[in-house]
């Protein structure tokens, strides 16, 4: 028998990928400022909505100076709601992951497989419309914004 072939009998423990913490896991869009996505939260019995900066399948990084103190670091959102243009409310759970003045980072827990579709289509038509907007900056001559490493 060669060697390498009693490897495959040796039980392998599942492995689970290292992302380094300044690299991101998921795609993620920036809404149209003209149309701003919002999420409503109630922390502490005040309900209040602040601006959602970006957002991906997994998670969002909200921007709010009035209600930043509101928001601690591995704290549970519940029950939020999305306001995505075009498709409605998504209704969600979500964990405070890192905060950095006036910027929140939140990860998506809890959602239904219909506010996960929701959310899908929402970031698809953002996608295209981001895609067609420069494609179009290109066409007039009027080169996009470039790309920064």
């Amino acid at each position: 028998m060669p060697p390498f072939a009693s490897a495959d009998r040796i039980p392998m423990a599942p492995t689970r990928l290292a992302f380094p913490k300044n690299e991101r896991r998921a795609f993620r869009v920036s809404p149209n400022s003209a149309a701003a996505v919002r999420f409503k939260v109630t922390i502490e019995d005040v309900t209040f909505s602040v601006v959602v900066d970006e957002i991906g399948i997994l998670g969002a990084r909200l921007m709010t100076v009035k209600h930043f103190d509101r928001f601690n670091e591995g704290q549970l959102v519940e029950p939020g709601t999305l306001f995505l243009e075009d498709i409605g409310t998504v209704n969600v759970s979500a964990i405070v992951k890192w905060k950095s003045f006036p910027r929140i980072g939140i990860e998506f827990g809890k959602m239904t497989n219909n506010n996960q579709d929701k959310l899908f289509r929402y970031l698809f038509k953002a996608s295209r419309r981001t895609i067609r907007s420069e494609r179009s900056k290109k066409e007039n001559g009027r080169p996009g914004k470039p790309i920064e490493s």
